[in-house]
């Protein structure tokens, strides 16, 4: 697995991986970079629970961003 996904490949993930709140919802997604990987969350406040554990949250964008590819794939 690719230790960088491309940006634009996010597009598909939709929903903040620390709450589950669909992005843009309650305002524009709190978007920063992590070990060179594009990360939106849904606000800012979620950034403190991502820091405790990003490869956790890291994990759900990939594992997000590699079905919606296989679906688009189909």
């Amino acid at each position: 697995m690719p230790t960088n996904i491309a940006a634009g490949s996010l597009k598909i993930f939709t929903t903040c991986p620390v709450s589950g709140e669909k992005l843009g919802e309650m305002a524009d997604p709190y978007v920063f970079t992590y070990k060179g990987q594009e990360v939106k969350l849904c606000c800012k406040h979620c950034k403190k629970d991502f820091d405790k554990n990003p490869e956790k949250f890291i994990a759900k964008i990939r594992a997000a961003d590699k079905t919606a590819n296989a679906d688009t794939k189909n």
